[in-house]
């Protein structure tokens, strides 16, 4: 036999049917070694069990059944529990990364059958126990072939299983803080830590109404967890932190304890770290924070911190012991940070105008009238980008009279008024432009004698040039 590398493999941990192992990529390691001890009257078949979780779960059993072959025979089966545990690290890798200890225990059900409760099994722990089959007297040897079984059932904790099983008892998220003057800045954010987890299992961070550290955060980091410490008292440390891109002052960061946990006010030692412990100094925020204190209430439930500045790229963190309520509930911190941002101030509108343009003239009154277009913009403030922003432009129309120019009354003066071109004309008689004398001659009979010495001289013309 050999393993997965083409290894050769000792026999009693190969030939396996089906098996759960890391190697595979699985979320544990569930194994059947197999071997024999002891020659003749005395043979005995050891089927040993190795067990171990990544993820904590809850009500763990397994349900063991013998060979066929050795159902219902006069055999006796010893089960025993202590098994390899306190030396099954040495077998490699793979049983290293397990905290392994004895924590099973077996009933007969009277059928070959045997039901082995390991109550809840916490992520990265494991144990292992063995059934010693004695079957010296029973005429089968080891050449025969034999075949035992196992399988594990039980629930996987919330928020566990690489997150796939929900978290069922989240508290509601903080939010944003009503009428909240301009230029300032709230960070929020909630720790989730279910008591399987030996790390943080959820962390949100929240800024205006979006789920975002874009421009700063607040939350924390978890560790201290035992295999088994979800009991009334036992102990978490939270390390708790605060950052921000953009340069604030008069800050107060409040983290309260909602569910689950509370803070023993002992540990709280009044001071922070500056920068920041943790992975957030790799995020660039390597800048100190000035004149920063803690403080802790009476029971725990909530930590205060002041700051007097806090300068772009700054950060700060510090440690406090969460006290388990022993409910096993999800441990639920909400957090949330007001400062004021560093030289804000109120965006006064934007006001653009255009020329002044003629838009009618009035002769009458000798005026102009001229009109110019006024855009007004406005910027409201935005808690989530944290900045002035313009909103839509509004235009008015705006209009002025004045007195004409000398030149402009003057072309006025000049120009045809509208609709004179259309009149008909006033025709004077020219009798009335002669001198008058005593031997006027009406119109009509000065008319008629021109027409007649005009038809004489034609016929004198004519009869000459008959001639």
């Amino acid at each position: 036999m050999v393993d997965l590398q083409g290894n050769p493999v000792h026999y009693t941990n190969g030939g396996y049917i089906e098996e759960v192992t890391p190697a595979f990529g699985d979320p544990g390691l569930f194994e059947m070694n197999h071997f024999y001890v002891g020659s003749g009257a005395n043979l005995t078949q050891v089927w040993r069990v190795p067990v171990a979780t990544d993820y904590t779960i809850k009500d763990a059993k397994i349900s063991f059944k013998l060979p066929l072959e050795l159902q219902g025979a006069d055999v006796a089966v010893a089960f025993d529990p202590v098994s390899t545990n306190a030396r099954i690290k040495d077998w490699g890798p793979t049983y290293a990364k397990y905290q392994w200890s004895q924590r099973a225990q077996a009933v007969d059900n009277g059928d070959g059958t045997w039901t082995v409760s390991l109550g809840d099994l916490p992520r990265s722990a494991g144990t292992v126990f063995q059934f010693n089959v004695a079957i010296g007297s029973t005429g089968l040897t080891p050449v025969d072939r034999f075949v035992a079984s196992a399988e594990l059932s039980g629930t996987y904790a919330p928020g566990t299983n690489g997150g796939n099983c929900g978290i069922t008892d989240q508290p509601a998220l903080p939010e944003p803080t009503p009428d909240l003057p301009p230029c300032t800045a709230e960070f929020m954010g909630q720790t989730l830590w279910t008591v399987y987890d030996r790390d943080i299992t959820v962390r949100t961070k929240i800024q205006g109404d979006s789920q975002t550290d874009e421009l700063g955060e607040v939350n924390s980091d978890g560790w201290g967890a035992g295999a088994d410490a979800w009991g009334e008292g036992d102990t978490r440390t939270f390390r708790l932190y605060a950052a921000t891109k953009i340069p604030l002052v008069d800050v107060t960061y409040v983290i309260d304890a909602v569910q689950g946990v509370t803070f023993d006010p002992a540990s709280v030692t009044g001071s922070v770290s500056t920068p920041v412990g943790g992975q957030l100094q790799n995020n660039g925020y390597v800048e100190q924070v000035e004149g920063a204190s803690v403080t802790a209430n009476a029971d725990g439930t909530q930590l205060t911190v002041h700051v007097d500045r806090m300068p772009a790229m700054s950060s700060l963190s510090f440690n406090a012991t969460g006290l388990l309520d022993g409910t096993q509930a999800t441990m639920a911190l909400n957090h949330r940070l007001i400062g004021a941002i560093e030289g804000c101030e109120e965006k006064e509108p934007v006001v653009e105008t255009s020329d002044w343009i003629e838009t009618a003239k009035d002769c009458d009154t000798r005026t102009v009238t001229e009109s110019r277009l006024v855009t007004t913009t406005k910027f409201e403030w935005d808690s989530a980008s944290l900045t002035w922003v313009p909103q839509a432009p509004e235009s008015v129309t705006e209009t002025r009279q004045r007195d004409m120019t000398d030149s402009e009354a003057q072309e006025c003066a000049q120009a045809v008024l509208p609709g004179d071109e259309d009149e008909e004309p006033v025709l004077t008689n020219p009798a009335d432009q002669l001198p008058r004398t005593g031997g006027e001659v009406p119109l009509m009979g000065l008319a008629v004698a021109t027409l007649l010495m005009l038809a004489a001289g034609t016929f004198l013309v004519a009869a000459r040039r008959a001639g």
